[in-house]
């Protein structure tokens, strides 16, 4: 059976004699799920401090102001101690780091 490349509006399908040619669109189906266009809020253990990311990618804890990520403006995330003065940081279910309250810093979760 030979092939030959035939040219449909913007996109190419490869027709096979005597097979009819479909193309993606022909094959799409429209999802079971509505969506909304929005996200589900976060939701974080009773135990986990909450806090929203500022617009300057920095969040509040305790007495203390550090900057986490500038992608994260005006999304919650959890705060959970871990140990004294070390706090994880979670968004959604994702470890992203862990704080030093001591000494400001903030580690990734490769040094955890």
């Amino acid at each position: 059976m030979r092939a030959r490349r035939a040219r449909t509006g913007r996109t190419s399908s490869i027709l096979l004699s005597g097979v009819p040619s479909r193309s993606r669109c022909d094959l799409r189906q429209p999802s079971a799920k509505a969506y909304s266009g929005r996200r589900r809020r976060p939701e974080y253990a009773g135990h986990q401090e909450v806090r929203r990311v500022s617009a300057a990618g920095t969040f509040r804890l305790l007495s203390g102001q550090y900057f986490l990520s500038n992608a994260l403006k005006g999304e919650e995330i959890g705060l959970e101690e871990v140990e004294d003065d070390i706090w994880s940081i979670v968004y959604y279910n994702t470890l992203l780091g862990r704080s030093d309250l001591g000494t400001g810093r903030i580690t990734g979760i490769d040094k955890v």
